[in-house]
């Protein structure tokens, strides 16, 4: 088989069938082998925390799973409606999968990680959506609403604001009755919980700051951040050589490129900065990893691209088995 015919496999959807299956497999198995601390001692500011609305660790475990084949869908689907990488390749959500794998801890059980990457992907695609005006301010507000309604249950979140703002200028969206469409966004979901009743300003509760590796052995904590120091190397170095290809592309598609790489330089400082809840940060940065390396070979379709997808398959495969067995 050409080099060219398995690189173009590897892109397709049954290789990403394929990741599906091997990270549901492993999340069950991570499982199973017991030993998986549950993510406890967070609080959002005013909800509970998403690790705190399931209390059954295997019905955690199946929603978590779900959500995470419900983002890797919403990936292909991003890329595939706005043409992001030029190109068919789903291998975008693929390697998210196989990133999540890497570090099955957190692939098996529901948390607030869980649901930033959706929050972040769902608010992506309708953001790219509204380029220079397209979309309207309705999705602007939508976007804002959502990231305003998840931080009050998940602090994180609250990153993605400013993140989307930049975004706005980014799209050409912003003007004045977009900024307003973003502030009434943000600003409705406080609106109705203390307007309707619903808290007060008891409910309120600054976040918890403590070691993210309470209740984790030095082992386990090495484990966490040697995943988490593969996926920043992979996304900057995958970044940095595709950086060429990228200034050749039309303004729209630069666009769209340029707020992901924003994304993934917020993700990377608060994970150094946020350490403390470091690891709501993680399926993010895998979000935007994933779309790094993917691009990268989407780029270089007729080289040996197989390369990289394979050596970053081997890397998370290593970094599943130290973390399931070690």
């Amino acid at each position: 088989m050409k080099e060219a015919s398995v690189t173009k496999f590897m892109q397709s959807r049954a290789a990403g069938l394929i990741a599906a299956a091997l990270a549901v497999a492993g999340g069950w198995w991570a499982y199973t082998c017991g030993g998986m601390e549950r993510l406890d001692g967070f609080r959002g500011i005013v909800l509970a925390s998403p690790n705190l609305w399931i209390a059954k660790p295997e019905v955690s475990l199946w929603v978590n799973l779900g959500l995470n084949l419900l983002a890797a869908c919403c990936m292909a689907a991003l890329t595939n409606v706005s043409n992001l990488m030029r190109s068919s390749s789903i291998l975008y959500a693929g390697l998210f999968l196989v990133m999540q794998l890497g570090m099955p801890e957190l692939l098996g059980q529901f948390y607030g990680g869980t649901v930033m990457v959706l929050a972040a992907v769902v608010c992506s695609t309708m953001l790219f959506s509204c380029y220079d005006g397209a979309g309207g301010n309705r999705r602007i507000f939508m976007i804002f609403l959502l990231l305003s309604a998840g931080t009050l249950c998940l602090y994180p979140l609250a990153v993605m604001i400013p993140v989307f703002l930049l975004g706005m200028a980014q799209m050409k969206a912003m003007n004045g009755r977009s900024l307003t469409a973003a502030a009434l966004g943000l600003i409705t979901p406080a609106w109705i919980l203390w307007g309707g009743g619903l808290v007060d300003g008891s409910d309120i509760h600054w976040p918890d700051f403590h070691s993210i590796f309470k209740g984790t052995d030095s082992a386990g904590a090495a484990q966490l951040i040697t995943a988490a120091a593969v996926t920043v190397f992979t996304a900057v170095a995958t970044w940095v050589m595709s950086l060429t290809k990228m200034i050749a592309y039309n303004a729209r598609t630069r666009s769209m490129n340029g707020f992901l790489s924003l994304m993934t330089l917020a993700m990377i400082v608060m994970m150094a900065v946020d350490h403390d809840y470091m690891l709501a940060y993680v399926p993010t940065l895998n979000f935007c990893a994933a779309y790094q390396a993917a691009h990268y070979v989407s780029t270089r379709r007729h080289e040996r691209g197989y390369v990289t997808v394979l050596s970053i398959i081997s890397v998370y495969t290593l970094l599943y088995i130290w973390q399931t067995i070690g």
